[in-house]
């Protein structure tokens, strides 16, 4: 919090709860937009956020970093918020002053595509196949 107050964001700008896994959608639904920065280190090039799925699945818009793993393809690819190219202030102010690429249908429709259990069973499976047939 003292980050934030140094920064001028009022404390009851800031909301901070734990929860059980459970009650993730319940938290995200109140959400007017989710935003998200991943230090981008060598680890994380293969790397994919799982909370990435649920903002997506939930029709959250969302801002991010690139150099994650294929975070920024995927929101790219399925207007599902910004993406902030580099960590620098150039790269937030240019973020900040372009408009905001959402589609809520197919911000749920990209989180489907990519992260759903029963397509990537079905990848697996026809990688499983074509290999061992």
């Amino acid at each position: 919090m003292s980050e934030a107050t140094a920064k001028g964001i009022s404390e009851t700008d800031i909301i901070v709860h734990s929860s059980l896994h459970k009650d993730v959608p319940l938290y995200i639904s109140l959400f007017n937009s989710s935003i998200f920065f991943i230090r981008p280190t060598f680890s994380k090039k293969a790397s994919s956020p799982t909370k990435q799925g649920e903002i997506m699945a939930m029709g959250v818009p969302l801002v991010c970093n690139a150099g994650v793993g294929d975070t920024d393809g995927i929101v790219e690819n399925s207007f599902a918020g910004s993406v902030v190219p580099e960590c620098t202030i150039e790269s937030y102010q240019e973020m900040i002053n372009s408009p905001a690429s959402f589609d809520k249908t197919k911000a749920i429709e990209g989180a489907e595509k990519y992260f759903s259990l029963e397509e990537g069973v079905k990848r697996y499976l026809s990688v499983y196949k074509a290999i061992y047939e």
